[in-house]
């Protein structure tokens, strides 16, 4: 029989699931024959793209997490509202999902952040592995003067990851957990040489490449003429257009850019965007300089921020001039400064897939 594991992914952004394909990828190198089904609503796409193998989807809404009034600001009003229509889970729906992930022979749950996975594996009476670096419930804590909501899921969300088999917690960990178990941070590892990635990017030898990227939540860009003052570097935009196109300094890519992102990453010679777990993670394993727009009131932000700045060449960027992109020329600093090591940095999945195949009982 086929061994199987049920993973269920938050769908905030693409970062969780970012993680969590690279944790699948080191499931997959050690348990050729592991099937993973998936619970999430980031789209499959996203998964088919970064994982490249048979998987199992079910589309299911397991988090409310934090509705984005712009990929940089949040709307909490609307949260508190959904908050109040989610939670607590209705036990008919914990149930069904038990009985979906108990048909499938699942051997245990993964759950990247989202709690319902805790809950659904209780009620099937199987084992929940919870992999993070902060989970709602913290967040939440921290708006909880902003509306009753927060302060009421906060407690509920505790409550229920409480019944975790194993917490794994990812650096840079926002709340350190007695007891759990620490790894470094998770990147999916790039596939294709620099090179080859800039020819394919038509960007020419010797000139700096530098990546614009919001972590592929949609976000307007206006004024493109002013990274023209950023010297002969060739900026690099997913999500900016929707097809591959040449604008003078730019390569505009579409929102499914057709190149895997680590593969930009690491093609890079600087990286320009807010500040993500997936995006943090990619920077700090390959070894890239960061130009970083913090989000003022996402309680993450400081943590990832504190993180970079110990771990490589970086800069700041005030998310009230993001938009306007008046601030490029001063990326010619980070540009001409100090070359960051060639080495890579292992990836903290291989730690979490070890640990997974423990407690599921799969060791081979």
């Amino acid at each position: 029989m086929t061994a199987r594991l049920a993973y269920f992914v938050t769908p905030h952004g693409f970062g969780h699931a970012a993680r969590a394909c690279a944790v699948i990828q080191a499931l997959w190198a050690r348990r050729s024959d592991l099937q993973v089904e998936l619970f999430t609503t980031t789209p499959r796409w996203f998964f088919a793209e970064s994982l490249r193998r048979r998987f199992g989807y079910h589309p299911c809404q397991c988090d409310v997490g934090l509705v984005q009034a712009t990929s940089l600001h949040e709307d909490l009003a609307a949260t508190a509202r959904r908050l109040r229509e989610a939670l607590p889970y209705p036990r008919r729906r914990v149930e069904e999902l038990a009985a979906t992930v108990t048909a499938l022979g699942c051997r245990a749950v993964v759950c990247d952040v989202a709690a319902l996975g805790v809950a659904v594996a209780r009620c099937a009476g199987l084992p929940a592995v919870v992999v993070e670096n902060f989970t709602w419930d913290w967040i939440y804590a921290a708006y909880a003067g902003e509306h009753p909501a927060f302060a009421e899921a906060a407690a509920y969300l505790a409550e229920v990851l409480a019944g975790a088999t194993r917490r794994i917690q990812c650096e840079p960990a926002c709340a350190p957990l007695p007891g759990a178990l620490g790894a470094p941070p998770i990147w999916r590892a790039p596939r294709h040489p620099a090179g080859e990635v800039r020819r394919r990017l038509g960007v020419e030898n010797g000139r700096p490449l530098v990546l614009l990227t919001m972590g592929g939540v949609p976000w307007r860009w206006d004024r493109l003429d002013r990274l023209a003052t950023s010297g002969d570097a060739v900026w690099v935009i997913p999500g900016a257009a929707d097809v591959h196109e040449r604008r003078g300094q730019c390569v505009l890519l579409p929102h499914r850019t057709g190149f895997y992102h680590p593969d930009l990453v690491r093609a890079a010679d600087l990286v320009v965007g807010k500040l993500g777990y997936s995006t943090v993670a990619e920077v700090v394993g390959l070894w890239r300089r960061f130009a970083f727009v913090p989000r003022p009131s996402f309680p993450e932000s400081p943590v990832l921020e504190a993180y970079v700045r110990a771990r490589g060449a970086c800069a700041e960027i005030p998310p009230e001039r993001f938009a306007s992109l008046e601030w490029a020329s001063q990326v010619r600093e980070l540009l001409v400064g100090p070359v960051p090591p060639l080495e890579e940095r292992p990836s903290g999945a291989l730690v979490v897939a070890q640990e997974v195949l423990i407690i599921a009982d799969l060791v081979a």
